[in-house]
């Protein structure tokens, strides 16, 4: 779950910075990244923010199906993300069928890009 909301907050941070870029070479590739991470943003959280709550009821037992315990409502408000963002089939064809492809692979070469950057930094560091 914790992964998920990450992964969110990332894509919310790129289109902050989208938005705010004067340079358009730059807000060009923040475009870029942001099109090839929506798909995984959509679905992986969806298809396990699920799972954590099944598990939730599961942990509560017979207790989890009633309203005394807020995992039984947890579960029915996100049961409907797999299906309103796009099933997990459709957003992967998204982004095997469009974004990994499109502009010669730009999306995917921005995204390796961001990924070699940040294993720079964390190989720099002492600890």
């Amino acid at each position: 779950v914790e992964g998920a909301l990450g992964l969110n907050l990332y894509c919310a941070k790129l289109v902050d910075e989208e938005r705010g870029e004067t340079d358009a070479a730059k807000r060009a590739k923040l475009g870029l990244l942001l099109d090839i991470l929506t798909p995984i943003a959509k679905s992986w959280p969806s298809q396990w923010c699920l799972e954590a709550n099944s598990l939730a009821i599961q942990v509560h037992g017979g207790y989890g199906y009633t309203r005394e315990y807020n995992v039984e409502q947890f579960y029915r408000d996100n049961r409907l993300n797999p299906i309103h963002e796009g099933t997990h089939g459709i957003q992967g064809l998204d982004l095997l069928g469009r974004k990994v492809v499109m502009q010669d692979g730009a999306a995917f070469a921005a995204l390796g890009e961001r990924v070699q950057a940040t294993v720079g930094r964390a190989l720099e560091t002492d600890d």
